[in-house]
């Protein structure tokens, strides 16, 4: 759905070709995927390091 909309959107965006658009669907696919299982880790890091400063600094 992405795709489709930026391409509506847009002029900029050309995607030519059946296999272009499955290859940039599962590009996108992918990037959504490690986004969602490596962000939340990040976050919790981030979060986890701010505190112990905060008590650091008590």
């Amino acid at each position: 759905m992405a795709l489709l909309a930026a391409k509506l959107i847009g002029d900029s965006l050309t995607i030519r070709g059946l296999g272009t658009w499955i290859a940039a669907t599962v590009i996108v696919w992918l990037v959504t995927a490690l986004a969602t299982l490596l962000l939340p880790a990040v976050l919790v890091r981030a979060g986890l390091e701010q505190a112990r400063t905060r008590n650091d600094q008590r």
